[in-house]
């Protein structure tokens, strides 16, 4: 008796085979499809250090913004919402003032860190504020222009607890 089904043979199957494979990894590996895993960020990835000179920073690069020709590097730092800790190394003049703090975030001192301005507009304050801010271990001066009357370091106008 003769059998009515054959088989096929290996080699006529082969490139059915390699078809398939190809469109199953082109599908799986697609990179509109593939999805990050996400894991904790790291401490480091949500600190930054702040510096007013490049050699001021290279200990702490890459997370490290000193001022350049793109800005002062605090303003960038704050800019950046990626940060939620600020870390200022040395000591660090501000020109444009009021520093905006306008988003949750920690602005704090690594290695005696200071924050002073040599701004002579007087009637601005050194910070404004408009969100949860915590700054923590920070020296912080007003500058020399502004001795008689003295400059308001802090206008708070946040309805989340603020902490200095």
């Amino acid at each position: 008796m003769q059998a009515l089904y054959r088989r096929p043979k290996a080699e006529l199957l082969l490139p059915f085979i390699t078809v398939f494979i190809l469109t199953l990894t082109a599908i799986c590996f697609h990179p509109k499809l593939l999805k990050p895993v996400s894991a904790m960020p790291d401490y480091q990835e949500l600190t930054v250090y702040v510096a007013q000179t490049q050699s001021a920073c290279e200990p702490y690069m890459p997370n490290c913004l000193f001022d350049n020709a793109e800005g002062e590097a605090l303003t960038r730092a704050l800019e950046a919402n990626g940060y939620q800790k600020i870390l200022i190394v040395g000591s660090y003049k501000v020109t444009q003032i009021p520093v905006q703090l306008n988003r949750p975030v920690t602005l704090g001192s690594h290695s005696n860190g200071s924050i002073t301005t040599e701004n002579t507009d007087c009637s601005k304050p050194l910070f404004e504020i408009s969100s949860g801010v915590s700054i923590v271990d920070l020296k912080i001066n007003a500058g020399m222009a502004c001795s008689n009357p003295g400059r308001v370091m802090f206008r708070i106008n946040s309805t989340s607890p603020v902490t200095v």
